[in-house]
């Protein structure tokens, strides 16, 4: 897979302080449009970047970083209109939980009973969570933080924590960690993140298999589909691999939807990662071996769309 990273420094730099105080700067904001070193007074913008690199993740507010969004004006009133502190700090666990390494950690060890500090450091940099190597004083900011939000349960004695709350939502979030630890779930965060596809979908994977038929049929949402485009390379195209394609494709043809596999013939053509797309979304994916092997990888939502048509163009149909 190549190397498209998203790097998560600023969750090792946030306390709930830092967090309540930028929330309420922007929130009270009166001109929109002065530099963010003018609207963040409660705090210097050393502790305010990470808070904002948050808030931007977590779609708290709107892309010109200083106008909070619909769901960060709700958090806003809960936490300083309403004071319902219950409400507000049960918001802000379920934004944390949707971030990607805040998911991977409750995805690995909930319902493990208590997992030592150093395990989760090696975790996290054997995903490459961040630019540089997280040290330990970083896990155990992150794990105070998560501690307050009554994520974990931070035992700073015996320097272990247990996960109390895992992630509970239907919408795939931006990014899944591919572990050997989660063979279930890497295959169904893969299923979830096709469930989300709407109307023309493409799978591209120069070595796709079988096997990707069925998470595809797991996953597939019937009714907001139109097509479906496998283009892989030659390797995998088996006469088993042919005989579950031509099946699914009559099946789905039923439903209204068509499936083609085409396959690039062309050796010298120049991939591009793997990827699943859309009308509605982009994601650069793993392999499909990668994924039932729980081999390190990631499945990323992406800005911008791969153009598809090369690949198309330079295809032909499984026959």
């Amino acid at each position: 897979m190549g190397e498209v990273h998203n790097t998560h420094d600023y969750l090792f730099h946030i306390t709930d302080k830092t967090l309540s105080a930028v929330l309420y700067d922007i929130g009270i904001a009166h001109n929109n449009c002065s530099p963010l070193e003018d609207i963040v007074r409660t705090c210097d913008m050393s502790q305010a970047k990470p808070v904002l690199e948050f808030f931007e993740q977590a779609g708290l507010i709107k892309k010109d970083r200083c106008t909070l969004s619909g769901s960060g004006k709700e958090l806003f009133e809960l936490s300083f209109v309403y004071s319902d502190e219950v409400s507000a700090r049960e918001r802000i666990a379920q934004l944390l939980l949707r971030n990607p390494v805040v998911n991977l950690i409750s995805q690995s060890f909930y319902g493990r009973g208590k997992i030592g500090v150093e395990q989760l450091r090696i975790l996290l940099n054997y995903h490459g969570i961040s630019g540089q190597e997280i040290t330990y004083s970083d896990v155990v900011s992150l794990l105070m933080l998560l501690n307050r939000y009554s994520i974990v349960v931070y035992d700073k004695k015996h320097r272990a924590f247990c996960v109390k709350l895992a992630g509970n939502y239907t919408e795939p979030i931006s990014q899944y960690y591919i572990t050997p630890d989660t063979p279930y779930s890497n295959i169904y965060n893969m299923r979830k993140v096709i469930r989300f596809c709407r109307g023309n979908i493409y799978w591209i994977d120069k070595h796709f298999r079988k096997e990707g038929f069925e998470m595809l049929v797991d996953g597939l949402p019937y009714e907001n589909v139109k097509s479906i485009t496998i283009i892989s390379g030659t390797d995998n195209i088996t006469v088993s691999a042919k005989a579950d394609y031509f099946n699914l494709q009559t099946e789905l043809s039923q439903r209204g939807i068509s499936l083609n596999w085409r396959v690039i013939k062309n050796n010298s053509f120049k991939w591009h990662d793997r990827w699943l797309i859309a009308d509605n979304q982009c994601l650069n994916i793993p392999p499909v071996l990668a994924i039932i092997r729980g081999q390190r990888a990631e499945i990323i939502a992406t800005k911008e769309r791969l153009d598809v048509q090369p690949f198309v163009t330079e295809s032909v149909l499984v026959s």
